[in-house]
């Protein structure tokens, strides 16, 4: 490999992936926002319902201090505060006979698809960790390596060391940046 080919692949792979880290950047931040406002929008239906005490939010005690407390939750678009409140519902249900069997699109189904998507939100999360972190890696070997190519490019086992621990590095960031995406794009009933 010549000098030129070193310095076109070093550069290429760090600004390939730089470009890739902020695209899945833009990607979580947006997908985050939209299912924390989709929670945000369970908490309304369910103050809602609260406010009118239709059957199942009408709570038998301190029915106030939760609905004060789902309300200012949803103030503050507190994700937790809000599922803390739906659990109340969900277990004051259950205590009165009524299970996800007996009535499927129950609060108890409610508190399910809220952890559900709090979990893809923690999934999203990671994955992009895992994938900006490897990305900033092979990044930084690739711009090590670039500044000292003069003196690798006649090293052979250094140079085939330093290119494979690049293509490990950026395969890891894909495939978390992939599985990123899957997780945030799968099962979106509606979301």
């Amino acid at each position: 490999m010549t000098n030129t080919t070193l310095y076109y692949l070093f550069s290429t792979i760090a600004q390939v992936l730089a470009a890739i880290s902020a695209l899945l950047a833009v990607f979580t931040h947006f997908k985050i926002n939209e299912i924390r406002e989709f929670l945000v929008g369970d908490g309304k239906a369910t103050f809602e319902r609260m406010k009118l005490k239709e059957s199942g939010y009408d709570l038998q005690t301190e029915y106030k201090k939760y609905l004060d407390r789902l309300r200012d939750s949803i103030g503050r678009k507190s994700i937790l505060g809000i599922l803390q409140v739906i659990q109340v519902l969900a277990k004051y249900e259950e205590d009165r006979g009524k299970t996800i069997e007996t009535n499927p699109r129950g609060l108890r189904y409610l508190e399910n698809g809220f952890n559900y998507r709090m979990l893809q939100i923690k999934k999203i999360k990671s994955l992009t960790k895992k994938s900006l972190i490897f990305a900033f890696i092979a990044i930084f070997v690739a711009l090590i390596s670039l500044i000292f190519v003069e003196n690798i490019k006649d090293m052979c086992a250094l140079k085939l060391i330093i290119i494979v621990a690049i293509i490990i590095l950026t395969s890891l960031s894909m495939r978390s940046t992939i599985l990123g995406i899957y997780e945030g794009l799968k099962e979106q009933k509606d979301v």
